[in-house]
């Protein structure tokens, strides 16, 4: 995005808000490195100036807002449209290949026969828009046939972006209902290539349900800080309409869901992802068989064998599997017990015991909240993978994770 569109800033916070879907300095200074790495390269091949070439433009009179949220609605259809299209034309990439990229080659030949604007990149067409160079039944046409003709070719598999296309569409929808609104409203000012910038930023920011990099886009491609209040308002508008009246999703979130991939979006998912089940895991444990020699207990339970009584012990069973029992129900439970110099058996005591599950060492704590969910485990023991110890179940055992512990990072 930053060398395409010469808007590095827009490049950023597009990577943050789409891809990483969250802000952080850890994320923020490799792409802050990439994106200027590519507009660097960029200008030094093409030049300094703007994709576009925009004139100044502002929101002349504060009558044409309710056009602006009505272009919002409109555009949020547009995008809605191209989402629910892609999606579809995705569940024929099971043809083969050959024939997709066949019929996508005779399709979009038969479009530009009488709509050459939809092939390439559009540049041109997004300047004439700009430039108010293209009629209205025009505009409308161009904007549905690429809609159609992008979201097919994509859709089926053929090597391709919809970044520039959004922007693409949105331009010419935008330029559109500006035509409509000089008409509405002529003595308003209201101006084309004024609504064609605005639709630029509300056609990406719902397509991509990313509005605070459509509103950088706007501001990097305008050089215009007078075009961030309106451009507010209508991304606003088109994002909150796609989501929340048409129910959806960014675009590639919607991809990615249709295969069976479901993104760990959320902040407190995002939290958990980021934190190993080692850092949390207890190592106050006491590792030992289902059988054990009473004296060797108490020795335990009064911490002879490390500097403090262990809170758990692990108790690997006769019968296979290990089992989690806390000291200190187990020490109560002692003091009463009248058993006769000889081995006990652990889990035959009327305590709580915790059925155990394994997990990797290198699994993150929202792996671990899965697992509980799914396994419905009272804990888990974090599993070490050296070869060598797969025969010792016993040793094979890092720590402990109890559900309070996750509970805790997030609380």
């Amino acid at each position: 995005i930053a060398a395409s569109f010469n808007t590095p800033m827009a490049g950023v916070i597009f990577a943050m808000e789409v891809i990483l879907m969250e802000y952080s300095i850890a994320g923020f200074v490799p792409v802050i490195l990439a994106s200027v790495t590519g507009a660097t390269m960029a200008q030094l091949t093409f030049g300094s100036e703007p994709a576009f070439s925009v004139a100044p433009l502002q929101l002349s009179s504060l009558i044409e807002l309710p056009l602006i949220i009505g272009c919002g609605i409109i555009i949020a259809v547009f995008a809605t449209t191209m989402t629910r299209l892609h999606l579809i034309a995705a569940r024929l990439q099971t043809i083969n290949i050959t024939i997709r990229l066949l019929l996508v080659g005779i399709v979009t030949g038969l479009v530009a026969l009488y709509l050459p604007q939809v092939m390439g990149v559009g540049y041109d067409t997004i300047e004439a828009t700009m430039q108010g160079e293209i009629a209205l039944g025009l505009l409308l046409s161009i904007a549905i046939a690429k809609l159609l003709l992008t979201t097919f070719s994509v859709g089926l598999g053929m090597p391709g972006g919809l970044i520039g296309p959004m922007l693409f569409i949105g331009a010419c929808v935008g330029g559109a209902l500006g035509l409509i609104a000089e008409i509405m409203l002529p003595e308003s000012g209201a101006n084309a290539s004024f609504y064609a910038l605005l639709g630029m930023g509300a056609m990406m920011g719902a397509v991509l349900n990313a509005p605070l990099a459509a509103l950088i886009t706007i501001l990097e491609l305008s050089y215009n800080p007078n075009i961030i209040f309106p451009a507010m308002i209508i991304t606003v508008t088109s994002v909150v309409t796609t989501r929340q009246i048409f129910g959806c999703n960014n675009i590639f979130i919607e991809q990615l869901q249709r295969v069976g991939i479901q993104l760990n979006s959320g902040t407190l998912n995002q939290v958990l992802e980021r934190i190993g089940v080692r850092s949390v895991m207890s190592t106050q444990f006491t590792l030992c068989h289902q059988s054990m020699n009473q004296q060797t207990l108490l020795s335990i339970l009064e911490g002879q064998d490390k500097d403090r009584q262990p809170d758990w012990l692990v108790v690997s069973k006769e019968r296979g599997g290990l089992a989690l029992l806390a000291t200190k129900d187990i020490s109560n439970t002692m003091e009463n017990l009248e058993t006769p110099e000889g081995d006990i058996n652990l889990l035959s005591l009327k305590i709580r015991s915790w059925q155990l599950q394994p997990i990797a060492q290198e699994a993150s704590l929202l792996d671990a909240r899965k697992l509980f969910e799914d396994s419905m485990a009272d804990a888990l023991y974090v599993e070490r993978y050296s070869p060598a110890l797969k025969s010792l179940p016993l040793t094979a055992v890092a720590g402990i994770v109890m559900p309070d512990m996750i509970e805790g990072v997030y609380r």
